[in-house]
């Protein structure tokens, strides 16, 4: 899709196979929740485990937004083929109240390059302009992952 050969591409995803090569390469990707596009052929002949089962969704790849949402709204839905997916709408009801979004600028308290941080507080001004609640949040400090001391 990045380099303009096919408008939209399909894969699955466990753990980041669609949603990560598509933000190195400047693409929209998503990771569906379980159950909305019918996939009977993604686990092989073998009885796979519940884990697999449970995580392994497939998920479109698209060059816009726009496009992943028509990708979205075509996949969706019940197959008699696929136990797994749900026969229901692609979206829901609309939420009839604002969004509130907690806007993080410093997630983990080990600084962030300008660049970034002012990307983060345009995107909370655009929310902000789309009438959603979005304020400052604040990252908790206990917070660590193993390799938070040599991420750099």
């Amino acid at each position: 899709m990045a380099s303009g050969m096919a408008p939209l591409g399909l894969g699955n995803d466990s753990g980041g196979s669609v949603r990560l090569p598509a933000s190195f390469c400047g693409v929209a990707g998503l990771k569906p929740t379980y159950g909305r596009f019918a996939a009977d052929h993604r686990l092989g002949p073998d009885d796979p485990s519940l884990a697999a089962q449970v995580l392994v969704v497939d998920g479109p790849l698209a060059r816009t937004v726009d496009d992943l949402r028509l990708a979205y709204e075509v996949l969706a839905g019940a197959d008699p083929r696929d136990p797994r997916a749900v026969p229901v709408p692609p979206y829901g009801e609309p939420l009839g109240r604002p969004l509130k979004v907690a806007m993080v600028t410093d997630p983990g308290g080990h600084g962030v390059h300008p660049v970034v941080r002012r990307a983060v507080q345009s995107a909370a001004e655009a929310l902000r302009d789309a009438a959603t609640r979005c304020g400052e949040g604040r990252t908790y400090r206990g917070w660590r992952t193993p390799s938070t001391p040599t991420a750099g």
